[in-house]
């Protein structure tokens, strides 16, 4: 009897312990549960403030970066200048800025691009890699900024996220195309450059040729190319006079029946020939010296 009212005490008490811990385990969980609905129920109100923490960000890099981008471009058009009569130092303290912190900035932009960039991408969700190309774009002035717009291709581009991404798409596709066409530039100087090293090659081969042809002749390369180019002027001399060979004017034969008038000119031409012929080789000697005359014999000019 003793044993059994001890196991029956001792049951009670784990009953007890267990029935504790279960409570507590209850409470404990309904705590968890209290303080994940009060997360849940407050991640709206994150979410929005987030939202707007980051767009006060973006709205912050995008005013100080544009800033800059307008004052460089005030800068460099000197329109102040041109129109109003101010130096720079004038137009500075007219708009409120300090003209040596501002000549500070504008001597590097870069950092101000990195943070404008850093808080788009965060506050749009676009890859950095692709606005960068906007960023670039305003550098070199394709894109120009009015206000809260860009401007691009004559168009006015809302800032926002989509708008945005068409004109970053559109500045991608133009810089693939004069990448294109500057690499199609290229091969074609390329290959043009390989076709004159070819012409060259091929022509100091040919000068080579000449010169060991001259040297076999005893000749200089100079001697040798003028020999042959007067031997050409000699073959097409007299391919020319085959022309006027008497045996082979047909229109002068007797069966023909030529007039007194076509015979007198085709003597008349050939007169003039001769005489052209005789006028040039009379000059030639006296200038050069007769085809008989030998280099050693050192004829002068206008010396018989």
């Amino acid at each position: 009897m003793a044993n059994k009212a001890t196991t029956q005490k001792r049951t009670d008490l784990e009953m007890e312990m267990l029935n504790d811990s279960f409570q507590k385990g209850r409470q404990s969980n309904q705590s968890e549960v209290d303080a994940l609905k009060v997360k849940i129920d407050a991640a709206p109100w994150v979410y929005e403030m987030a939202g707007k923490v980051k767009g006060m960000l973006f709205n912050e890099a995008q005013a100080s970066f544009f800033k800059l981008i307008f004052l460089k471009q005030v800068k460099e058009s000197k329109e102040y200048r041109e129109r109003y009569g101010m130096t720079w130092v004038q137009f500075c303290e007219h708009v409120g800025v300090d003209w040596r912190k501002t000549d500070e900035k504008l001597a590097d932009l870069k950092p101000y691009s990195v943070d404008f960039l850093r808080n788009f991408v965060n506050f749009t969700g676009h890859e950095f890699s692709k606005i960068k190309y906007l960023t670039g774009a305003i550098f070199t002035e394709s894109v120009k900024i009015d206000g809260d717009r860009l401007l691009f291709d004559g168009e006015a581009i809302p800032f926002e996220p989509e708008a945005v991404q068409a004109v970053i798409e559109k500045i991608q596709d133009d810089l693939k195309t004069a990448k294109d066409e500057r690499d199609a530039e290229k091969k074609t100087h390329e290959r043009r450059m390989a076709d004159e090293k070819k012409h060259i090659t091929k022509l100091e081969r040919s000068l080579q040729k000449f010169e060991r042809n001259a040297h076999d002749k005893g000749l200089t390369a100079e001697e040798d190319a003028f020999l042959q180019r007067m031997d050409n002027l000699r073959t097409g001399f007299t391919g020319y006079m085959l022309q006027v060979e008497p045996t082979r004017m047909e229109d002068l034969s007797a069966d023909n029946d030529p007039t007194v008038r076509m015979r007198a000119e085709y003597i008349a031409t050939l007169h003039a020939m001769k005489m052209q012929i005789l006028s040039a080789y009379d000059t030639a000697v006296e200038m050069f010296g007769d085809s008989t005359m030998l280099p050693e014999e050192g004829w002068q000019p206008g010396k018989a």
